[in-house]
């Protein structure tokens, strides 16, 4: 990140289950660098596929940002598949109008998204730089029976 990260927790209650999110954002300006992961619920992953979980973060994504999608395409985020979200961010009270970038991937059963919002005046390279600076740390070892990073693969929705 290009600078250094606030960190706050979001809890969320669905009829489901309970989910906790980590947010890191650093602010530049008008400019926002970020990375949001949670952790799914091992009952949902084993009823819902990658693609479906993917596509209702995305949904969400764009939803609690205001944001208008303009495309979805698939990509990769160190060595490892992920969706790309482009979006548009309209101009608010405190804030020009914003362009975003957006990696989402589920590794394990930790969701990731990984995204950049900023002003037209910010060069492509920023962007690129900060999403190519990404690596995914590796989940830590089976201890007391429990399975932290097997590779979730469900059956397709």
């Amino acid at each position: 990140m290009p600078d250094t990260p606030s960190v706050t927790h979001r809890d969320r209650d669905l009829v489901v289950a309970h989910f906790v999110s980590t947010v890191y954002k650093a602010h530049r300006g008008p400019d926002t660098f970020g990375v949001n992961h949670t952790d799914i619920p091992k009952a949902i992953l084993m009823v819902t596929s990658d693609r479906y979980i993917l596509k209702s973060t995305r949904d969400g994504f764009l939803e609690s940002s205001g944001a208008l999608e303009v495309s979805f395409a698939p990509s990769r985020v160190d060595g490892q598949s992920a969706g790309e979200l482009r979006y548009r961010i309209p101009a608010g009270d405190e804030h020009p109008a914003l362009n975003g970038t957006a990696r989402l991937l589920l590794v394990g059963n930790r969701l990731f998204i990984f995204y950049a919002e900023v002003s037209a005046a910010t060069p492509a390279e920023e962007i690129n730089r900060y999403l190519a600076s990404i690596r995914i740390p590796a989940r830590p070892s089976s201890s007391a029976g429990e399975d932290h990073g097997a590779a979730h693969s469900p059956s397709r929705q």
